[in-house]
């Protein structure tokens, strides 16, 4: 059965703790919740509290350069919290100008998913709009995928990709066989200021999406809404909207 869960980035703007927010998921229909930092919690507290609250630690967003810095710590603390599944939520737009950048970011990630495996952890990269410039006969995206190697998952955000253009359903089944996570967003391609819009309010067909997802047999679809100035509403909308897509 396919999990669904928010991204806790959706919530940046809350004046509140990590331990708050989580609380305000869990009287929601989300089973669970992806990771963008900890903001300073006691992982020993938070895996309580969403042990507590029935939440599952869905992933995490890590910062390569974090990731690569300070491994150990990292790795001790989603252990701790019970999240093995972490992701690299961005890398640097100019290494997918060229092939040989995009062959140099592809092998750091590899190395990094093959570090991780040894420790019982699953590595995926996010995508954003810029993997998808033109490279050579491909994208830069399908160029990076191909050097990756079989342990690094995908994390498809479906309101990214069709605002650079692609259709997120023909990616979904493209990569059918390397995608762990999708992000369920929504997108207006006519801003740059709307690359994230409420669910239904923009142009993906979200209901394929999910359809694809599920036939993909991914672990889990979570919503985000990068873009909100409304946290709360976003988190009440999502709630709405999520559950029934996915049925």
């Amino acid at each position: 059965m396919v999990s669904i869960g928010i991204q806790l980035y959706t919530l940046v703007g809350l004046d509140e703790s990590l331990l708050e927010k989580t609380r305000r998921v869990a009287e929601t229909e989300f089973d669970g919740v992806e990771f963008a930092g900890i903001e300073g919690s006691d992982p020993d507290r938070l895996a309580a509290d969403l042990a507590e609250a029935g939440l599952e630690p869905l992933g995490a967003h890590v910062d390569i350069d974090e990731l690569e810095a300070d491994y150990e710590a990292v790795v001790e603390t989603y252990r701790t919290i019970g999240c093995t599944h972490l992701v690299i939520p961005r890398y640097d737009p100019a290494a997918f100008e060229t092939v040989a950048g995009v062959e140099e970011a592809a092998e750091r990630i590899s190395a990094l998913a093959r570090r991780l495996a040894g420790d019982g952890f699953r590595l995926s990269y996010h995508n954003h709009r810029f993997e998808f410039v033109p490279l050579g006969d491909a994208t830069a995206f399908d160029v990076f995928v191909d050097h990756l190697d079989d342990l690094v998952g995908l994390e498809i955000d479906t309101g990214s990709a069709q605002h650079a253009g692609q259709d997120p359903v023909e990616l979904l089944n493209r990569y059918s066989d390397r995608i762990d996570l999708v992000h369920l967003t929504d997108t207006r391609s006519d801003s740059d200021s709307t690359v994230h819009v409420e669910l239904a309010a923009g142009e993906v067909d979200l209901a394929a999406c999910v359809r694809a997802a599920r036939d993909t047999g991914v672990d889990a679809i979570i919503y985000e809404h990068g873009k909100t100035t409304d946290p709360v509403g976003s988190l009440q909308h999502g709630n709405l909207s999520l559950p029934r897509l996915a049925l």
